[in-house]
């Protein structure tokens, strides 16, 4: 046998009871069922003896012996004795108790390993043999003096509730009892085994189903990704005929505009997902002077960050699509001129990112309702503010702050200030990885 199942076997063996092979209500159905059907009386004891369940037609001459507290010792004792004999024997063992009745003791067995077991009787029984033990009453100090306590020279109405049978019927009974049981129990214990098995390869399985669809996912990642790849190489070609043709009519800002489009496609190549601080910087960059080359925008965009700093992840797109935004919102006011500037900060394990231009900023009305809201659990889902009258530049905002949540939990913290020369400030602070 492997390692890994005999130690799972001793493990099992370990932990294995009557309770845990059969159950208690189950247990006492069985006993119930068979004392109701042969009028024995039965009680299910463990490996230690203990009494397991209610006494099941225990006949008024065993009560009334019970009622003393001397022969309920006997009594206690008689039944240990039945159940260490059949446990020494592992077969089943039948005797006759102190005061004379026939006693049955039916060990429960798995595997080898005693349980417990069924002790039956209170049988009047007139052909037992010689050959069977006979318990004495010097079991305890002063048993020799409880001479009332014997069915022999008990009177008949004493005993009227008392079944009698011969010892071949008792054998009967006996061997009945002692099948159903050990079939019972190794019935209940194989399903048992199987249904741990099962758990165990059903756990299996969803761990392997779990890695499956992980790598499928990632397949279907790459997958989009390379589509979007031959997308930008098509689209880069496509370009370079344009290209081509801009040389030929001697227009050199159309070749150069060309060229920093050509050069943004490319950057489309990289993560949709996360982007180092210094992608997303060189993303911006390449969107700037592309949008520079409108007559009625222009855009001076400047990055301090530290060098340390520059693979610090970011969600992708995320700074990238709020400088448009920024941008946008100039060209919408009016301003054909702003400045934005990037800069970073590192405190402890945070990094904190500042967004500034001198341009466009929220009225202090928004403002004061965007402070509020930022305080909230940055967990909780916002309802969309499509419908609001709130303006591109608070959403903008807020799709920020929800973009690096959604990236790196919640603990993320986004503060807005108006400038006193003009613009504002957004800093956006997260954990360093």
């Amino acid at each position: 046998m492997p390692r890994d199942q005999f130690e799972e076997r001793q493990h099992e063996e370990a932990r294995l009871d009557i309770m845990t092979a059969i159950g208690h209500d189950l247990l006492e159905e069985i006993q119930q069922a068979v004392a109701n059907v042969t009028g024995i009386a039965f009680v299910t004891v463990d490996y230690k003896g203990d009494v397991l369940t209610e006494t099941t037609h225990f006949c008024n001459y065993c009560k009334n012996v019970r009622d003393n507290p001397t022969s309920l010792l006997l009594c206690k004792l008689s039944d240990a004795s039945g159940a260490i004999i059949a446990a020494t024997n592992k077969e089943v063992s039948i005797y006759i108790c102190p005061c004379g009745l026939l006693e049955i003791a039916i060990p429960i067995i798995v595997d080898g390993h005693y349980l417990g077991g069924f002790i039956g009787g209170q049988i009047l029984c007139d052909d037992a043999p010689d050959t069977i033990v006979r318990l004495s009453k010097n079991m305890i100090p002063g048993g020799q003096n409880l001479i009332e306590h014997d069915v022999s020279t008990s009177k008949l109405e004493d005993l009227a509730d008392i079944k009698r049978y011969s010892y071949s019927e008792v054998l009967s009974i006996a061997k009945l009892v002692e099948f159903i049981i050990n079939q019972l129990t190794n019935h209940e214990i194989v399903s048992n085994r199987n249904k741990q098995k099962n758990l165990k390869r059903i756990g299996t399985l969803e761990l392997k189903l779990r890695d499956t669809e992980s790598k499928l996912y990632s397949l279907q990642t790459e997958l989009v990704r390379y589509k979007r790849y031959v997308d930008i190489v098509r689209n880069c070609k496509l370009l370079d005929v344009i290209d081509s043709l801009s040389i030929l009519e001697n227009a050199p800002t159309t070749e150069v505009a060309i060229l920093e489009y050509t050069h943004t496609l490319a950057l489309q190549h990289d993560s949709w997902i996360e982007a180092t601080i210094k992608e997303e910087c060189s993303r911006i960059g390449t969107m700037v002077n592309l949008l520079n080359y409108r007559e009625d925008c222009h855009t001076t965009w400047k990055a301090n960050v530290d060098e340390a700093l520059w693979h610090c992840m970011v969600p992708a797109y995320s700074v990238w699509q709020y400088v448009q935004q920024i941008i946008e919102n100039a060209h919408q006011e009016g301003h054909n001129e702003i400045s934005i500037m990037l800069h970073t900060e590192i405190q402890g394990n945070q990094v904190s990112i500042f967004l500034e231009n001198d341009r466009v900023a929220l009225d202090s009305d928004e403002l004061k309702l965007l402070q509020d809201v930022l305080q909230e659990n940055p967990s909780a889902i916002h309802e969309d503010m499509s419908e609001q009258d709130l303006s591109l530049l608070y959403k903008s905002i807020l799709e920020l702050q929800q973009l690096f949540v959604t990236q790196y939990g919640v603990s993320i913290h986004v503060e807005c200030h108006r400038k006193s020369c003009g613009g504002m400030q957004v800093k956006l602070s997260y954990p360093l990885e």
